[in-house]
């Protein structure tokens, strides 16, 4: 599911543009002063307009060139196995230039706080979901929990692939409300799902969209559900995509539980297939479910139970690692070799202490977070 939610608190990133643009607002187009069209369907020239997701058909061309990251260094896609150590590159979107190889990951400005994203000392991510609750207004005043949508989190590649096989190791917080989101996500709105909510940690949902629209195939009542013999917040467990332009397969700890072939989304004569086929980052998100419309509400498992945990701590997923293996590539075993004259991004504040559950692999006290920019 596209992370709805989220999207407010980044729109309220780009009001400065100075018009808005793309599929949300009638296909609209931005000028040359303010040529890139955001994801989010703002105008502007920062790297949260022209990075990202930056719809090229709505931006407006500059000295001839579409001023899109993505169209100006191409969509090149750039196997590793990352585990987030000093050695994976990971910074600020308003800070990444677009060059992939300055940065092997982005933290986007969902909810505007880099601090739900922390960093083991020796790997691993702490992602989580927190709230805010200064001056907000309860959705039901019979509900203590029904505050309106949380901060969360999302991890973005500034690899593109384009076919491959990609995966991750995480456990996720297994509260109701809360969706975990492990996809493949393209300019065009193509996207490959490995979602889970907490309404049953013991279910797994796999989806895919075309163009922006949910399911084709997979659509049919309640969608398709995977059961597990374990709870996803219990273990760490491996999520994986393998993708062809004939197929596509959705794995869980080596063993393929879903497979949706080309064929399957044609029509009658074998025609107008609406297959993901569009070059997409690989992302890894929490986003508040409990704070939607009633039927996202319901799917997601009610709203996030605040009323058991501080607004700050949250609730948290836990992520080992990330592999992205392009198309025709060997299974990576670590980061990429990095190109002559990169250096590894400084963006860090330092170590803070914070006893993290599920991180005692890594030291659960020794953690860092990325130092917010967003003033």
């Amino acid at each position: 599911m596209i992370i709805a939610g989220l999207l407010l608190a980044s729109t309220a990133l780009i009001a400065s543009a100075q018009s808005s643009c793309g599929y949300q607002n009638a296909n609209s187009t931005c000028g040359p002063s303010a040529p890139c069209c955001s994801e989010f369907g703002s105008c502007g020239t920062s790297p949260l307009h022209c990075g990202g997701f930056c719809q090229s058909q709505f931006s407006a061309k500059v000295g001839g060139n579409i001023p899109c990251y993505g169209s100006k260094f191409g969509k090149k896609c750039t196997s590793g196995l990352y585990n987030f150590d000093s050695k994976t590159w990971v910074i600020n979107a308003d800070a990444y230039n677009g060059d992939s190889a300055t940065a092997d990951f982005v933290i986007d400005p969902l909810g505007l706080d880099n601090g739900n994203a922390r960093f083991g000392a020796n790997g691993g991510i702490l992602a989580s979901i927190t709230a805010q609750p200064q001056n907000w207004v309860l959705q039901d005043s019979s509900n203590p929990d029904s505050w309106p949508a949380a901060l969360g989190v999302r991890i973005s590649s500034t690899s593109w692939m384009l076919y491959g096989r990609f995966g991750a190791r995480f456990k996720t917080p297994g509260a109701g409300g809360i969706i975990t989101a492990f996809i493949s996500f393209s300019e065009e709105r193509d996207e490959i799902d490995w979602e889970m909510t907490g309404r049953d940690s013991k279910v797994v949902d796999p989806n895919y969209f075309y163009r922006g629209v949910s399911g084709g195939v997979f659509a049919q009542g309640d969608g398709v559900k995977i059961a597990l013999p374990f709870e996803t917040n219990s273990q760490f467990t491996n999520f994986d995509v393998d993708w062809t332009k004939d197929s596509i397969s959705w794995i869980v700890n080596g063993e393929t539980k879903q497979q949706l072939l080309r064929t399957d989304t044609c029509d009658s004569a074998g025609q107008n297939c609406k297959f993901p086929s569009t070059p997409s980052k690989i992302q890894f998100a929490l986003w508040d479910g409990g704070a939607g419309a009633p039927g996202t509400r319901s799917w997601a498992g009610g709203y996030i139970p605040w009323s058991k945990t501080s607004f700050s701590t949250g609730f948290n997923a836990t992520i080992k690692s990330i592999s992205i293996q392009c198309d025709g590539d060997a299974a990576p075993k670590g980061p990429p070799t990095r190109p002559a004259g990169y250096g590894a991004p400084s963006l860090m504040e330092p170590v803070i202490n914070v006893a993290v559950e599920g991180l005692t692999g890594y030291d659960a006290k020794a953690m860092t977070r990325k130092k917010s920019i967003y003033a």
